[in-house]
């Protein structure tokens, strides 16, 4: 199943991107370099402007399973983060032959070619909680913010499922590397992933 969500026309500025000193290293395999630009995704990522453009959120609601969470066990959480080029049609459940359910995604890939559109996406398992849910990422360098975006997904229940929201991006004026950071909250819980990108 296929949805299209339809997203206000908001814009803010992410203010923390202007001031904030940027990371010029290269080397993305440093633990301090990754923390860093972590702990920076995850202060700023509750606060990011919503998304007014290029989002799509798909659902798969596996049919007629039963399920017995343990108690304490989680409503919902995070799968994965991902990147690619920006592909028109995806995210989509069933799209993929000859799968029947398999997931449609632009192919990963974290290196973001400078000058072309890039889709960002954050999946999600659904195991109990019915309600609104809010999916964002955060991108930053160090200190610096990138860019980031939220959108607010309502009726999220029917059953347990699997969830992807995918955001499209114009190119950014940006070059090195970078932590994208997914972050989905559904009610008073949240779960995260991340991953690194680098930016042509």
């Amino acid at each position: 199943m296929k949805f299209l969500l339809a997203v206000p026309a908001l814009a803010l500025a992410l203010s923390a991107s202007a001031s904030a000193a940027v990371v010029t290293t290269g080397d993305i395999t440093t633990s301090a370099w990754e923390d860093l630009s972590t702990q920076t995704a995850q202060a700023v990522i509750d606060s990011v402007p919503a998304a007014t453009s290029g989002v799509t959120v798909t659902r798969f609601l596996v049919p007629g399973a039963k399920v017995t969470p343990d108690a304490g066990s989680p409503g919902f959480f995070i799968n994965f983060v991902t990147a690619g080029p920006n592909q028109n049609g995806v995210p989509c459940y069933g799209c993929v032959a000859p799968s029947g359910d398999g997931l449609g995604l632009p192919p990963p890939l974290n290196y973001v070619y400078s000058g072309y559109y890039w889709q960002f996406n954050v999946s999600w398992t659904n195991i109990r909680y019915t309600g609104t849910c809010r999916a964002a990422i955060a991108i930053t360098n160090g200190k610096h913010v990138i860019e980031g975006a939220y959108s607010v997904i309502p009726g999220i229940g029917g059953g347990i499922g699997s969830y992807d929201w995918g955001w499209a991006r114009p190119p950014v004026n940006y070059n090195g590397p970078a932590v994208l950071l997914g972050k989905i909250t559904c009610g008073t819980h949240a779960s995260e992933a991340k991953t690194k990108l680098i930016f042509e």
